[in-house]
Order: structure tokens, then sequence, then C-alpha cells
């Protein structure tokens, strides 16, 4: 199984990349439950520490997608798949 808790600590304790592109695509939950509030903050979190292990990481707020913004927003993981492909074409 996944353990979630594992992964963050592993994200926490990763030493930085090299400087590639990188994207972490976040769903926006506009209405959250109150029982997911806390879990949103700990994700955000997360997703932070991820995102900043490479000095040109950058995070998209996807809306109206759900956790599987693959399926939810191909759009979204498409346009970020263009974004680090043009990118990557320019020199530092």
């Amino acid at each position: 199984g996944i353990n979630i808790l594992a992964s963050v600590d592993e994200i926490k304790t990763a030493p930085p990349i090299s400087p590639i592109p990188l994207i972490v695509l976040s769903a926006e939950n506009e209405n959250p439950e109150a029982e997911e509030i806390l879990f949103i903050k700990d994700h955000n979190e997360m997703q932070s520490d991820l995102v900043n292990l490479s000095p040109k990481g950058k995070v998209f707020i996807v809306k109206n997608s759900g956790h599987f913004i693959q399926k939810d927003r191909p759009d979204a993981v498409i346009d970020a798949i263009k974004t680090i492909y043009e990118t990557s074409k320019k020199p530092d």
C-alpha cells in the first residue's frame, strides 16, 4: 500500500535536485468540508516542499478538478508538459 506519511518525510529530507523545470499540479477545492481543511493544509505544505526541490519549480493550481487531475482536467496536464518542454528549450 501507499504510506503517505513516509512519502512526506522523504520529500522533507530530500536533497535539492539539479535546476530542472518542475511543475506540481495542485487541484483546487473551492468548498472543502471541515474535515478536509487540515488535510489540505498538510497537502499544500507537502507540495511546497516538493516544488522547492528545484529552483525552477512552480505550482499550477488546477480549478474544477479533484485529486485525479489527469482524468478531470487532462488539458491542464498537457499544458504543464508543454510548459516544461518550452522551458527546457530556453537557455539559462
